[in-house]
């Protein structure tokens, strides 16, 4: 995590090399718990409610580019730079019914790797990765 004078907010690079193939399915996550009153989706420049996914669309998973969170009564933006798929509710990112998630009860994970559906990511993944993440309050321009 890094904070300098001149940038404003927090960023958290993760990052690994040298991962092993695993001939197993497998999921890497970044789970984040904020102490939100209300949490949304920024899904192609757009806020969206994640308690208003129709009945039937994917109430767990999206692809968004930011979480807009209320706290305390400030709005702020935690953008993922990297790892569009954000599961709500993270800690059930495999649990297939129509229930909405509770993403501000219960956080929300930012799906970094994941090889269970087959798709998207390569099946035995063995290469070197890195995710960015920024928190700042919502308006606040990343320098």
């Amino acid at each position: 995590m890094r904070s300098a004078n001149k940038k404003k907010g927090l960023s958290l690079d993760i990052f690994w090399t040298d991962k092993d193939a695993v001939r197993t399915v497998e999921s890497t996550a970044c789970f984040f718990y904020p102490v939100s009153e209300k949490t949304l989706y920024r899904k192609i420049g757009v806020p969206v409610d994640p308690l208003s996914v129709v009945s039937r669309g994917n109430r767990k998973i999206s692809a968004v580019s930011a979480l807009l969170l209320t706290c305390g009564g400030e709005e702020f933006t935690l953008e993922n730079v990297h790892s569009p798929l954000v599961a709500a509710n993270g800690a059930n990112m495999l649990r297939f019914d129509d229930a909405l998630a509770d993403i501000n009860g219960y956080g929300a994970a930012f799906i970094l790797h994941d090889n269970v559906w087959g798709t998207n990511f390569p099946l035995w993944y063995e290469e070197n990765a890195a995710f960015s993440f920024n928190l700042r309050r919502s308006g606040e321009v990343a320098d």
